[in-house]
């Protein structure tokens, strides 16, 4: 397809498997440049063949993403096709399902939870790095042939060169780009698969807990979707770390075949699977020594886990740092109500404080409504504080619950001097310690 925007033309390329040409490759079209479109607020038109059931599923879409907070900065904008057709029949009850996939914990989840209706995993090359790495494409491309054999279901690897053109070319952004590469890849495999199964990053409840949820909202899906496309965010009741314990119990052999490290996209790893040191694979590789599997799972890491090497990291702010925090809250939560591995409770601890100015801070929405208000609740006000005390009430021992209280809510910064001392180890002492300063100096 030739891309012309801004007086610039450049062309995008993407290969899938197979010997049909695409019958609406228009629906894709309009679903990957959509929300760069909303971005740069100027019209979007497709000279290609679009589903007359899907355009206005967009529309109605448009005015969804400009009531969320992960799109903000988005309006409503002109869409436009050369040729408007009628909806594609929709498949047959029997037509299979294809799951998104890339060897993470969501989608390794999701496909065996799903494969009762799902016989294919979609894996998309070029929309990760910068600038590809054809050995590591190789390598990544053996992992997943060997997990789709596993997994006995067909593996689809398409390739693309979105990135390059929205992120590189246009200027847009990555996590657009991203978010919305499976929900237009999909929509080119008409009539093969019946839709897109997206393993859901965060529950429902994390949902209403962060201010900036995930891309992957469930309200979109019947946004993307048309009559021969049906696009589900799934998973989304079930915690990350419950996934992971699930997959450790049921299904073992898994643990080995997890990638989940980004390191590679943001720095200079060039190791295995997965790094063991970055903050992604520090939560994956706890979260399986939670369900009490970390010996099996570190075959899948470089570096040994290390409880020293997570009470000393701290979660980036970024666009899903609220919801990072909550997958370790979430962890201690249930340590806690175990009164177990109290070592590690130490070092979750640690990162969490480390890491308050990521800290969730609302509002929290309402899933039924079709336009979500993001007003805030009447409770959210005292709720960062009770959890903040929580934490730290079970994990700095020795110290009275009310003087916790007075530092956590920052209200007495002078009584560091006589809390630090029994702080748990010298990170945490060092992580209150900066907070207070930082506090104190902002008056």
């Amino acid at each position: 397809a030739s891309v012309r925007f801004d007086g610039a033309e450049q062309e995008l390329r993407v290969t899938l498997p197979g010997t049909e040409r695409p019958p609406r490759p228009g629906d894709a079209l309009l679903l990957w440049f959509l929300i760069h479109a909303m971005r740069k607020g100027c019209a979007l038109h497709i000279h290609d063949d679009v589903s007359g059931d899907l355009l206005e599923h967009v529309k109605q879409g448009q005015r969804i993403c400009t009531n969320l907070p992960v799109y903000e900065g988005l309006s409503v904008v002109p869409l436009h096709a050369d040729r408007i057709l009628d909806p594609i029949h929709p498949p047959s009850k029997a037509m299979p399902f294809t799951v998104a996939f890339g060897s993470g914990v969501d989608g390794f989840w999701s496909a065996l939870q799903r494969r009762s209706i799902a016989d294919s995993l979609l894996f998309i090359h070029g929309i990760d790095q910068s600038f590809p790495d054809p050995e590591y494409k190789a390598r990544y491309s053996g992992w997943l042939q060997e997990a789709a054999g596993r997994l006995n279901m067909n593996l689809i690897e398409a390739e693309c060169n979105l990135r390059h053109v929205l992120v590189d070319v246009l200027g847009g952004r990555w996590d657009d780009t991203y978010a919305m590469a499976a929900n237009g890849m999909i929509h080119l495999m008409q009539p093969r698969s019946a839709g897109l199964i997206l393993g859901g990053d965060q529950t429902y409840l994390e949902m209403q807990q962060c201010r900036v949820a995930s891309k992957y909202h469930p309200l979109l899906d019947p946004c993307f979707s048309s009559a021969a496309v049906r696009i589900m965010t799934d998973g989304m009741d079930t915690y990350r770390h419950e996934k992971a314990a699930w997959l450790a119990r049921e299904h073992p052999w898994v643990l080995p075949h997890i990638q989940v490290c980004t390191a590679r996209l943001t720095g200079s790893f060039r190791g295995g699977r997965n790094c063991g040191i970055c903050e992604k694979c520090l939560r994956t590789m706890t979260a399986f020594r939670l369900a009490g599997f970390e010996e099996e799972a570190q075959a899948a890491f470089d570096e040994p886990y290390s409880l020293e090497r997570v009470a000393g990291t701290t979660i980036p702010l970024s666009t899903v740092h609220e919801i990072r925090v909550l997958y370790w809250f979430h962890m201690i939560q249930v340590l806690q109500a175990r009164n177990a591995d109290p070592e590690l409770q130490q070092a979750i601890a640690s990162l969490l404080v480390r890491s308050e100015p990521a800290w969730p801070k609302g509002p929290e929405p309402s899933l039924t409504d079709p336009f979500p208000r993001w007003t805030t609740s009447p409770a959210w006000k005292d709720y960062l504080a009770q959890h903040a005390e929580s934490v730290l009430d079970k994990t700095l021992s020795g110290i009275p619950a009310g003087r916790i209280r007075d530092l956590t809510l920052r209200r007495y910064p002078g009584v560091a001097n006589a809390l630090l001392p029994h702080a748990i180890d010298a990170r945490l002492r060092a992580g209150l310690r900066h907070m207070l300063q930082r506090k104190a100096g902002a008056g």
